[in-house]
C-alpha cells in the first residue's frame, strides 16, 4: 500500500501494521511482517514526507476476493482525507519479475500511474485506486514486486521486534525472541551468538535473501581481532544502517 497519510496522523507503516492486525481478527490469515520499501525522491513526485511504500506479508488460505474486501474496507475507513491511497494485493508466488523489475524502476525513476495499472492488468494483479488522485497504486505495486525479489526493504514490523523493551541483547536472545533470521556482520557472516549487539530500544531488520536479516557493525572501540573473537562486553555491535524513526514509519 502507499499514500495512505498526511504529515499529521499516523504514517502507512502504521496503517499497515493495524491492517495486519485487522485481518488476523477476521480469521484471514497470519501476518508475517511489515516491509518498508523507499522509492525514488524527487520534487516532482507529490510524496507525503519519503516516498517509501509498505508491504505487508500474509500467511493465508484464503481467497484474494476476502483479503481485499477486508484491506479495501479498513483502507477507505482508515486513510487521511486528502492522501492518494492505493492498494495492491498478490500471491508471493505468483509475483513476475517484470512487477519487481517496477519496483526497481520505482527507485530510480519517475513512473506514471497508467504504467502501473497496465503492468497489473496485464499479469491480473489486483492494483486498486482508493481515492484521491490514486497515485499511491505506483508505489503499491512496487513494494509488491520488491518485496516478491527478497532482497529489498527494511521491516518495521515483524513478529517480535516491538516487544523488545532492553537497549542490548545478546544475538541468541534476539534470535529466539524474534522473527529474525540471522545476525550478519559487514562480511555477511554470522556473528558469535553470545556477542552483544546494541540497538538502543529500535529494531529494524532488513529483507534479504527472502528472510528477515539484522545487519550489524562492530561497535566504535570493540576488538577488531580477526582471529579470536572476544567474548562480550569487550566485543560489542551496533546496527550497521540505522535510521531516524520519522523515516522508519511508526
Amino acid at each position: 500500500m502507499d499514500d495512505t497519510d498526511d504529515l499529521q496522523g499516523p504514517g502507512t507503516g502504521r496503517r499497515a501494521r493495524d491492517l495486519g492486525g485487522a485481518l488476523a481478527q477476521q480469521g484471514l490469515g497470519l501476518p508475517l511482517g511489515v516491509t518498508r520499501h523507499q522509492l525514488l525522491v524527487d520534487e516532482r513526485i507529490l510524496y507525503t514526507s519519503h516516498n517509501s511504500s509498505l508491504c505487508l506479508a500474509l500467511e493465508s488460505t484464503a481467497g484474494l476476493h476476502e483479503v481485499s474486501a477486508i484491506a479495501r474496507y479498513f483502507l477507505v475507513r482508515n486513510c487521511a482525507g486528502g492522501s492518494d491511497p492505493g492498494l495492491c494485493i498478490a500471491r508471493s508466488e505468483a509475483v513476475p519479475y517484470s512487477v519487481t523489475e517496477f519496483g526497481r524502476k520505482a527507485q530510480r525513476e519517475i513512473i506514471t500511474k497508467s504504467a502501473a495499472l497496465e503492468l497489473a492488468a496485464r499479469h491480473a494483479i489486483l492494483l486498486e485506486e482508493l481515492g484521491g488522485t490514486g497515485g499511491g497504486v505506483i508505489g503499491a505495486l512496487a513494494a509488491v514486486g520488491l518485496r516478491a525479489a527478497g532482497c529489498d526493504g527494511r521491516f518495521v514490523d515483524l513478529p517480535g521486534i516491538r516487544a523488545l523493551t532492553e537497549n542490548e541483547l545478546p544475538a541468541r536472545a534476539i534470535l529466539s525472541r524474534t522473527s529474525i533470521q540471522a545476525v550478519l556482520d559487514e562480511k555477511g557472516e554470522s556473528i558469535p551468538p553470545d556477542d552483544i549487539v546494541h540497538f538502543g530500544g529500535w529494531l529494524r531488520p532488513n529483507l534479504r535473501g527472502g528472510v528477515p536479516v539484522l545487519l550489524v557493525r562492530q561497535r566504535d572501540g570493540a576488538s577488531a581481532t580477526s582471529d579470536v573473537r572476544a567474548p562480550a562486553p569487550e566485543r560489542g555491535w551496533v546496527i550497521a544502517e540505522r535510521k531516524h524513526k520519522n523515516i522508519d514509519a511508526s
